[in-house]
């Protein structure tokens, strides 16, 4: 049965906008030494209150969380993007297995709840062109496509642009983004490529 510091603890979190929450964030709701920390936070994982999440996180039992938002908390900086994006955009069709992210640091992989998170390293000069929508950072449409072409063009991916529905895309944004990447050899590859004309 919890007791009710716990209670009280639980009903604190849950009153929480967020599904998530920092060992920094637990201080500021609950300021307490760094020792009883650690141990309030074993008995709420214990009493099923919180679960622990890669990087410093936790993840309030029972709140609502998408895919993305968890996405976006396992490895920051990171936005969602590539064929996780493409198809939330609905240029390509079919929801990936992986969810895919790019970030400025080192590409990794991290397993959380049955689900492969894959965050694939991108120069920081190209580490913009994303949004918020709900509740996590995503390449808008223009940005999810450029990132995805860009990983073609260094031989990482492979893309049908047949198999891509691309009537939403903004030509000028997309060549707008692939200029910012100031990479000529890319440029000319985007020019030769029939679809984005």
């Amino acid at each position: 049965m919890e007791s009710s510091s716990n209670l009280k603890i639980s009903q604190t979190l849950n009153a929480l906008p967020s599904p998530f929450f920092t060992t920094v964030d637990f201080l500021r709701l609950f300021p307490s030494k760094q020792n009883t920390l650690y141990d309030r936070l074993k008995r709420l994982k214990r009493n099923n209150v919180i679960k622990e999440v890669p990087g410093d996180n936790y993840l309030i039992v029972g709140k609502n969380y998408s895919d993305f938002e968890i996405a976006n908390r396992l490895y920051s900086p990171s936005y969602v993007s590539l064929e996780s994006a493409l198809s939330f955009h609905g240029i390509i069709t079919g929801f990936p297995y992986q969810i895919t992210s790019v970030t400025p640091k080192k590409t990794r992989s991290i397993y959380f709840e049955g689900k492969e998170f894959v965050f694939h390293h991108i120069n920081p000069a190209l580490f913009f062109g994303f949004e918020k929508k709900e509740k996590f950072l995503i390449a808008d449409p223009e940005k999810s496509l450029i990132d995805y072409l860009y990983f073609v063009f260094k031989g990482l991916r492979n893309a049908d642009l047949n198999e891509f529905d691309l009537s939403e895309i903004d030509q000028k944004k997309l060549w707008k983004y692939g200029k910012i990447s100031g990479n000529k050899a890319f440029l000319s590859y985007l020019q030769h490529n029939k679809k984005l004309c």
